[in-house]
């Protein structure tokens, strides 16, 4: 979908949503408009989202200041009592005439107000949720698309301005519309990655950001050493970085000093992958020169028993494997021949990583 066609859906939505809200401001709906209007509603996300704001919004004119009186009243909406002239259809004409001039001036204030209350206030984010080992596909308002990784968390703000979202926790895959207008923008973390049309992937930890590009460009901003300001990083097709930043980071604390760490080449325990961005959506988990804690919060996403790291300090290991989901037991058991670890195993099928003793 076009950026232009997206807005023009927009418009279309939010005609209708003000079509019902007003009708249920004139007079009590009637069965058959009742379920309409649900059915309406419960079509599609977006339609529920423009009902409730412009419902809202409905319920606040009058008491704003200046606009109260803007809103025609019931009276108003009623017809003269006075008799029809015989043989004649003046008084149906008068009706429709000043209902069709209310609903006008009803349309004209609900429009404003909504107007400005986008423009006055913080937009709301649209939240989005992955369960354990769920991916899910998503479509965003200018019909960029998203494929939400297993245990993910994203939010969306979008505006005629801006096209803004916030990876939260986990992984995401994006394929960006290109609208050179409105730049598209990705939070994760300390770490910005702006584009305006490609492709490519971000996973966010609780200690870094990596960044993988499949298509077109992109540009990663991201805290300097010693909390300095934004170093910009810019990737093109085939390119990848990894920002990694204290332990004690995530969402929603601020991070310590980071570091950009270049991908670089390094004696494989396994065949070099090559990976592709965004292959975990086969089902494959795929690593090149990666961290073990990384590692294992990327297992712990698919894996319900999980993996835990009984030294921390381990996490800092460098691994290049490449297996699918349904090996993960397997490829866990199988790391004391990769690097120096080992991994016991509950009844349960968790697992638990030590240093292993020389």
């Amino acid at each position: 979908m076009t950026p232009q066609a997206a807005r023009e859906d927009r418009d279309r939505i939010d005609d209708q949503a003000s079509y019902w809200v007003v009708l249920a401001s004139e007079r009590e709906l009637n069965a058959e408009e009742l379920g309409e209007r649900d059915g309406w509603r419960a079509a599609d996300p977006r339609h529920e989202r423009s009902w409730q704001e412009l419902s809202r919004t409905w319920d606040d004119i009058a008491s704003l200041e200046g606009l109260g009186d803007l809103v025609p009243t019931m009276a108003e909406l009623a017809v003269d009592e006075a008799p029809a002239v015989p043989g004649s259809d003046r008084r149906g004409t008068v009706r429709l005439g000043r209902r069709q001039m209310a609903w006008a001036a009803i349309a004209a204030v609900l429009v404003a107000v909504v107007t400005l209350s986008l423009l006055l206030r913080p937009l709301a984010p649209e939240r989005y949720e992955t369960r354990l080992a769920e991916t899910r596909l998503i479509t965003l308002p200018d019909g960029s698309q998203v494929t939400l990784a297993p245990a993910s968390t994203l939010e969306v703000r979008f505006a005629d301005a801006q096209r803004r979202v916030a990876l939260t926790r986990g992984e995401a895959f994006f394929d960006v519309v290109h609208d050179a207008s409105r730049p598209f923008t990705v939070e994760a973390g300390p770490s910005r990655v702006r584009v305006l049309g490609t492709k490519f992937d971000v996973n966010f930890t609780d200690q870094s950001v990596r960044v993988a590009v499949l298509q077109g460009k992109v540009e990663v901003a991201h805290p300097g050493r010693d909390g300095g300001p934004l170093r910009a990083t810019r990737l093109r097709a085939g390119e990848r970085t990894e920002v990694q930043f204290a332990a004690s980071a995530s969402s929603t604390a601020a991070p310590g000093p980071s570091r950009e760490m270049p991908a670089a080449a390094s004696r494989p325990a396994l065949p070099s992958p090559a990976p592709s961005p965004g292959v975990w959506r086969e089902g494959r988990l795929v690593y090149d020169n990666v961290r073990l804690a990384d590692l294992v919060s990327d297992v712990n996403r698919y894996y319900a028993p999980g993996v835990t790291m009984r030294d921390p300090a381990i996490g800092d290991l460098r691994v290049t494997a490449a297996f699918k989901v349904s090996e993960i037991p397997a490829f866990v058991s199988a790391l004391d021949g990769v690097i120096p670890v080992s991994a016991q195993e509950a009844a349960s099928g968790a697992f638990v990583l030590e240093r292993a003793r020389p």
